[in-house]
C-alpha cells in the first residue's frame, strides 16, 4: 500500500506540472478539500476551477518532490515548487481513500 500511495501521489505532482486538468480531476474524489496558506475549498468542481484559473494566469510550473513519507492512506511531501521562475518550498499533506482518489489536500509553504 505504501508503494501505492508514493506513486499516486507522484503522479498527482506529474500532473500539476503538466496542468493536466482531465487527469487532476480524474484524481480527485468529488468531495476532495484543498486547504493551503491562502484558502479552504471544498468539492471537486471548486477545486477544479481554482487549478484552472491558476494555470491560466501562468506560463510553467514544476513540482519536484524531495522527500515522500506515507503513513496509511496519507503521503507527506516536500516539494520544490516553481511558478514562472520564482520557488517556493512547500509541504503537501494529500489524503487518499480506499479507491486511491484524493480527498484531502493541504499545503504548507515553508
Amino acid at each position: 500500500m505504501q508503494t501505492l500511495i508514493e506513486n499516486l501521489s507522484r503522479d498527482y505532482f506529474l500532473a500539476f506540472t503538466l496542468k493536466d486538468s482531465a487527469e487532476l480531476s480524474r484524481m480527485f474524489d468529488e468531495t476532495v478539500e484543498l486547504v493551503d496558506w491562502e484558502m479552504n475549498l471544498h468539492g471537486r468542481d471548486a477545486v477544479m476551477t481554482n487549478n484552472q484559473e491558476l494555470f491560466n494566469s501562468v506560463g510553467t510550473i514544476k513540482v519536484v518532490p524531495e522527500i515522500i513519507a506515507v503513513y496509511g492512506l496519507t503521503a507527506m511531501a516536500k516539494i520544490l515548487v516553481e511558478i514562472d521562475g520564482i520557488k517556493l518550498k512547500v509541504v503537501d499533506i494529500i489524503t487518499f481513500n480506499n479507491l486511491g482518489k484524493i480527498i484531502k489536500l493541504e499545503a504548507y509553504k515553508q
